[in-house]
């Protein structure tokens, strides 16, 4: 069964884009936490990524473009702990 993106997800996708990897995990760790498949997170950073600057893949799903649009501008801080809930 496919992976039901929740908007936690979404937003953990979002902080590791916008600041990488080893504050709150990797890819890897963060998509096995989130029961998802190995290249899963990594392809929806990527999505996070063509928001941003158009260098990633295109087509990212509509509550990834609500979750980027709400928090693109929140505080790293605030969007870490949003991230580890």
């Amino acid at each position: 069964m496919a992976h039901q993106w929740s908007v936690q997800d979404d937003i953990v996708a979002l902080y590791l884009c916008l600041y990488g990897e080893g504050d709150i995990g990797t890819l890897e760790s963060s998509g096995e936490a989130r029961g998802m498949g190995r290249g899963s997170m990594r392809m929806r950073v990527q999505n996070f990524q063509s928001l941003i600057d158009g260098s990633g893949l295109d087509h990212a799903a509509k509550q990834s473009v609500e979750v980027y649009r709400r928090h693109k501008n929140t505080p790293r801080e605030e969007l870490r702990r949003l991230a580890l809930e």
